[in-house]
C-alpha cells in the first residue's frame, strides 16, 4: 500500500491544477470563460483525491499496475465528465491533460525532488 500525507497530496493537487486547467480550458473553448475555468478545475478536483487516497488502498501487484490503474481511472472519469457536458474529443483532451500533469510532475520530481 502506498501511503501519502495530506500536505504531499495538496502540493501535487496544486501542480496538477496548474497543468490541467489550461488544457481543459482549451478543450472547452467557445464557452464562457468562467464556465470553462470552473469545469476545468472541477475535473481533477473530482478525481485527484481518489487517485491519491482511495486507489492506493487496492492491493496492486506492482507500482506499474497501480500507476496504470490510477491514471486510467483519471483519464476515463474525466473524459466521461467532459463527454457529459458535450465537449468535443473528450478522451483525447483528458489524455492530454493527465499526460501533461504526469510529465511535469515526473520531471520536477526527477530534477528538484518535488512534488
Amino acid at each position: 500500500m502506498v501511503t501519502v500525507t495530506v500536505s504531499a497530496w495538496f502540493e501535487a493537487y496544486l501542480l496538477t491544477q496548474a497543468v490541467e486547467i489550461p488544457i481543459y480550458c482549451a478543450a472547452l473553448r467557445g464557452r464562457p470563460w468562467r464556465l470553462r475555468l470552473v469545469v476545468a478545475a472541477a475535473l481533477s478536483t473530482m478525481t485527484h483525491p481518489m487517485v491519491w487516497f482511495v486507489i492506493p488502498a487496492i492491493p496492486w501487484p506492482s507500482y506499474d499496475a497501480y500507476f496504470l490503474g490510477a491514471e486510467g481511472f483519471a483519464v476515463l472519469a474525466e473524459a466521461f465528465l467532459l463527454w457529459g457536458i458535450g465537449a468535443r474529443s473528450p478522451l483525447l483532451w483528458s489524455l492530454a491533460a493527465n499526460a501533461g500533469s504526469v510529465a511535469v510532475g515526473s520531471l520536477l520530481r526527477y530534477v528538484v525532488g518535488w512534488p
